[in-house]
């Protein structure tokens, strides 16, 4: 992919790196599945697997119970995920 992917606060977002899902996109003509699918995603942090042709970040996640238990593949505009803050956990103040 030859432009950037950039998170809803404009920052860079590459495959491998994990993202907080923040916004559901408008399922309008999507299968039931998907409608009941993405509400589970909205606040979690995710890995992005990759991107597909139209830029949309592609994630797999896991339903372990209930009716849509299974391996899942979304792709979300990156508009809707915000990167994770990175905090140095091992620097110290004197």
């Amino acid at each position: 992919m030859t432009r950037k992917s950039r998170d809803r606060n404009g920052q860079t977002i590459r495959q491998g790196d994990i993202v907080r899902v923040v916004g559901m996109p408008d399922l309008a003509g999507c299968p039931s599945e998907t409608h009941r699918v993405f509400p589970r995603l909205v606040g979690t942090y995710r890995r992005v697997l990759g991107f597909d042709k139209l830029g949309n970040a592609e994630i797999v996640f896991r339903i372990r119970a209930g009716r849509d238990r299974g391996l899942h593949i979304v792709g979300i505009e990156p508009r809707l995920l915000k990167s994770r803050d990175v905090r140095r956990s091992n620097v110290r103040a004197v």
